[in-house]
């Protein structure tokens, strides 16, 4: 995802990929239970995001990102422990999206947050580029090395 630029909300979040159409970016606001507060903006999808959308609240900026991401139903998904400053509902909302089995994208992410590690099928611990472990979070959380892993290095998960 890129940053937010000055532009409307349809342009932040098409981001000028011509493939992308209205209806696109109306599914991705639909996916992230936006349409109702962009349509409670002065000018809807059309209102103008200013100062890279630090005017407006975090949460709706932080899922404007990820609308930017979604947008288009991509097949792969990768991105960097970007749930820290989200609120629960929020952050819950965004990993349910992303990690339900009938959207069409893989996703990899670089997290220890053990919350978002368990909303995948597959967490993959490397060390020097090569797989030490690999499986459910469910069974590599007791894990000695995965569990000291949680506190101190990210681990890279795949869904």
């Amino acid at each position: 995802w890129t940053d937010l630029f000055d532009g409307t909300v349809e342009e932040n979040i098409s981001v000028g990929r011509a493939h992308i159409t209205p209806r696109d970016v109306r599914d991705a606001l639909d996916d992230l239970s936006l349409t109702d507060e962009i349509q409670q903006l002065p000018q809807g999808i059309q209102t103008e995001i200013t100062n890279a959308g630090r005017t407006l609240p975090t949460h709706l900026a932080s899922k404007l990102l990820v609308a930017q991401g979604l947008v288009g139903r991509p097949r792969l998904i990768v991105f960097d422990d970007y749930f820290q400053n989200l609120d629960a509902a929020s952050r819950n909302l965004i990993i349910k999206v992303l990690t339900d089995r009938n959207r069409p994208w893989t996703v990899i992410t670089v997290s220890h947050d053990p919350q978002l590690l368990a909303a995948f099928d597959r967490v993959i611990v490397l060390e020097k580029g090569r797989i030490v472990r690999e499986g459910p979070f469910s069974e590599l959380r007791d894990d000695p090395m995965c569990r000291s892993l949680l506190h101190e290095t990210p681990m890279t998960t795949g869904a």
